[in-house]
């Protein structure tokens, strides 16, 4: 009897709550997967049997939308982000103090709010360019990040910066796609448009292909340049300050002011370089053939030379004169000197070996653009003697008298200046002979003529 009533008496005793389990069912290490069912169970004993009640970060839980709170255990149909926290069980049944127990739930989740950024924000770039492109995203764990040019894989890396190398002009699209061990996130583009950088394929001149092509001053010349590149090109030229709009450049005619350097500049807009290619105008001309002087003159038979002095502008300098006289019994030579950086001047000297009445010398100067001409004449000239002179010389001094009488003397070379003087102011313009024996010339003649 005293046994029964002990064993009686032990199965009243209070006991107070003790939570001997709380546990995660479909969690690992206390992360739980987004959207799958979790549930939360705490177990504990005591006498009376315990109430458990939960609470979520310190405040009383009684669950949400996604979870159910059936006494001792959480239900989570979908576990959400938001379901994330440090979870307390707490086990009461009166006697004691209150039992209590904390769990720390987390959650892993696919990436989400999948961004992409481009440097310098641009949306236009030059092919050949390199852009750094930059993917974010919102994961537990980290995710890793893929890089998609049009659907052509680029590569991937945990850190989602990438260099691209532009390579190819057109419009298409980056596309970043994040991923982790829970799933593939969302996909973010950007779309970029690459242009062909301008580029100038050949310069011509009057359709021939050359960056230093002569031309001929007078003739019509069109300077063009083959241009490529993304749209819009856009071209110039430009010298010495001077800008012509457009591809072609047209001189109608062209002078020789308009040789030079001639620069063309092409271009198509900011995210490109321009490009310059230079070409040289080389004016050719040849100018008329000019005598310094008179081209008639005449020749005596004491002094058989005849003197033309002639000049030419041209370029290229190197111009060639040649003279041919209308008669075989006369010779010519020719001397020249550089007169400028483009003119010549030349001295043409001819000797007539026999008396002709007149002759003519065609003179012919040459370089690659043609050939100028001219005729020089010379005619010989009777000796006269200007008999409008009126006047005798008279010998006053009679020590002139005494110098006639030694023509070795100071005193008869000076008389005999005197004398050339005279002659020379009275045949002003007319050939005419010296005397050379001034003392017959004046003792023969009694007048001056």
């Amino acid at each position: 009897m005293s046994i029964i009533y002990s064993t009686i008496l032990f199965n009243n005793i209070a006991v107070p709550p003790t939570i001997i389990a709380l546990i995660c069912q479909g969690c690992q290490s206390g992360v739980a997967i987004e959207n799958q069912t979790i549930t939360l169970l705490c177990n504990a004993t005591g006498k009376p049997v315990p109430n458990i009640r939960w609470m979520k970060n310190g405040e009383y839980y009684d669950g949400n939308s996604s979870s159910s709170s059936p006494m001792n255990k959480i239900v989570f149909q979908k576990f959400a982000i938001s379901d994330t926290g440090i979870y307390t069980c707490i086990a009461d049944n009166g006697v004691g103090n209150p039992g209590r127990k904390s769990f720390l739930l987390s959650v892993n989740y696919r990436p989400e709010n999948t961004s992409i950024k481009i440097s310098d924000e641009k949306k236009v770039f030059c092919k050949g360019d390199s852009i750094h492109v930059t993917c974010t995203s919102h994961a537990k764990p980290a995710p890793a990040y893929s890089l998609y040019r049009s659907n052509v894989f680029l590569g991937s890396n945990a850190i989602g910066i990438f260099v691209v190398e532009l390579a190819e002009n057109g419009n298409y699209s980056l596309t970043c796609i994040p991923n982790n061990k829970v799933g593939i996130g969302p996909s973010k583009s950007e779309s970029v448009t690459v242009k062909e950088p301008p580029k100038i394929t050949n310069g011509r001149i009057n359709g021939s292909l050359s960056t230093n092509q002569p031309v001929v001053e007078g003739d019509v010349v069109t300077v063009t340049c083959s241009a490529s590149g993304s749209p819009p090109l856009t071209g110039r030229w430009t010298k010495d300050g001077r800008v012509w709009n457009g591809n072609n450049l047209i001189f109608n005619p062209i002078n020789r002011a308009d040789a030079g350097s001639y620069k063309f500049i092409l271009h198509n807009g900011d995210e490109c370089n321009k490009t310059e290619q230079k070409i040289h105008i080389s004016v050719y001309y040849l100018d008329l053939l000019e005598v310094i002087g008179s081209s008639n003159k005449s020749y005596s038979q004491s002094n058989p030379l005849v003197l033309f002095n002639l000049s030419i502008n041209a370029y290229p300098s190197n111009t060639s004169l040649s003279c041919n006289p209308s008669a075989p019994n006369i010779l010519t030579t020719i001397t020249s000197h550089d007169a400028g950086i483009n003119r010549k001047q030349y001295l043409v000297v001819a000797i007539i070996q026999n008396d002709l009445d007149s002759a003519s010398i065609v003179c012919k100067a040459e370089n690659s653009v043609g050939v100028r001409e001219r005729t020089l004449h010379f005619y010989r000239q009777p000796i006269v003697l200007k008999e409008a002179f009126a006047g005798q010389f008279s010998i006053t001094n009679p020590k002139w008298q005494d110098d006639l009488q030694d023509v070795k003397s100071a005193g008869y070379n000076d008389l005999k200046q005197k004398c050339i003087k005279i002659l020379e102011t009275a045949y002003s313009g007319v050939p005419y002979l010296a005397a050379i024996n001034i003392k017959d010339f004046i003792l023969q003649r009694k007048y001056a003529g």
